[in-house]
């Protein structure tokens, strides 16, 4: 056996199969929703390319 334990955890996920994962998540606790679509977390906001001429910024501004 690996001492990575990355590896251990690949290991012993390598044969579970989603339902079996499912119901362990669902016995510790973690919902599963279904249609929920992936959303953006939200930012802050960038300031615009003139807003501070004290900042040295290597972003290229199109």
């Amino acid at each position: 056996m690996s001492d990575d334990p990355l590896q251990r955890l690949a290991d012993a996920v390598a044969e579970v199969t989603e339902e079996e994962a499912a119901a362990l998540l669902s016995a510790l606790g973690v919902r599963r929703e279904k249609g929920r679509s992936a959303q953006a977390l939200p930012t802050t906001p960038l300031p615009g390319p003139a807003s501070s001429s004290g900042v040295r910024s290597e972003v290229e501004w199109v």
